[in-house]
């Protein structure tokens, strides 16, 4: 019997010809666990489920388009759970992904904008758990930032990882704040251990950390 796989972005099947299943391109790019392999009437049943799905997640994301452009302009960003189609209220928010930010001038963004950063990164939200759809409106430069944001309730942790990817800050949703890691953050910096010694020195007498 051959074997069929099942791209889980497009719900399309084809005949997997890899030969291991961890070898498919497609396991590659979206995990085991979220690839489906298997004859071909079990391979178009599965087919038809992940297609109708993800239409109905990305409708349900069309609808959310005008309530996204609202919460900017009330809170100044926010942090939404993809899966659940529901705003993050608690917990310490940063993005792992520099690479992925995109950054929209305040008064070019569009309702479709969302959307297809929602669409362009969708790779990354199907294959992860915590991974969020963040927006910030710097009113500082009149950008509004999109990225990928994951979570945390442990502060170390998230001065530690911005500290590891290259952020200037992480926002704490609990007490509905941007924290300042590194206010001078930039890609390739590789600072060395005194400076991030100091860092994290400034950052605790900020912040009331011990």
């Amino acid at each position: 019997m051959q074997r069929w796989h099942v791209n889980p972005e497009t719900g399309k099947r084809g005949i997997c010809r890899a030969q291991t299943i961890k070898s498919c391109k497609y396991v590659k790019i979206y995990g085991i666990e979220n690839v489906f392999h298997g004859g071909e009437n079990e391979a178009k049943v599965e087919s038809q489920k992940i297609f109708r799905n993800n239409n109905q997640i990305l409708a349900t994301h069309t609808t959310y388009k005008n309530t996204f452009i609202n919460y900017i302009k009330d809170n100044g960003g926010f942090t939404f759970n993809v899966k659940t189609n529901e705003f993050v209220s608690t917990g310490i928010v940063f993005s792992p992904y520099p690479e992925r930010c995109q950054v929209i001038k305040n008064e070019d963004i569009t309702d479709e904008d969302f959307v297809n950063f929602y669409k362009n990164n969708l790779d990354i939200f199907i294959e992860n758990e915590n991974h969020f759809l963040g927006a910030w409106n710097n009113l500082d430069d009149g950008n509004i930032y999109l990225d990928v944001s994951i979570s945390t309730e442990n502060r170390e942790v998230a001065f530690d990882e911005c500290i590891r990817y290259e952020q200037k800050a992480y926002f704490d949703l609990d007490l509905g704040e941007e924290v300042i890691v590194n206010p001078n953050a930039e890609s390739g910096q590789n600072l060395s251990e005194e400076e991030k010694i100091k860092l994290r020195k400034e950052w605790r007498n900020n912040n009331g950390q011990k």
